[in-house]
């Protein structure tokens, strides 16, 4: 069996598991640049805050869209079982052959 075979049978990734590699990453890259902002003033540091705010914004959205919801309950209207409608024969249009 090649690599690439192998490769084929593993799953695939869900979204929850890319969500934690992505967050685990930010906390890493987090922690590398918390000695590198001590050596930052003004500007940087305010660029750097809004640039953070807007990622964190968007693991918030990314969370909230890969992470599964339980299944809602359909609206009542369409729960409910329409009438059944009257059984109605043919209508012959040719006479009937024997």
């Amino acid at each position: 069996m090649t690599s690439e075979e192998t490769q084929r049978e593993e799953p695939a990734p869900t979204g929850l598991e890319h969500l934690r590699f992505i967050a685990a990453r930010l906390a890493e890259l987090e922690v590398e640049l918390t000695r590198l902002r001590a050596q930052w003033n003004g500007t940087a540091t305010e660029a750097y805050q809004a640039a953070q705010e807007q990622w964190r914004a968007a693991l918030r959205d990314l969370n909230a869209l890969l992470t599964p919801r339980p299944q809602e309950e359909p609206p009542a209207s369409s729960r409910a079982q329409p009438a059944e409608a009257p059984v109605q024969k043919p209508r012959r249009s040719s006479p009937r052959w024997a």
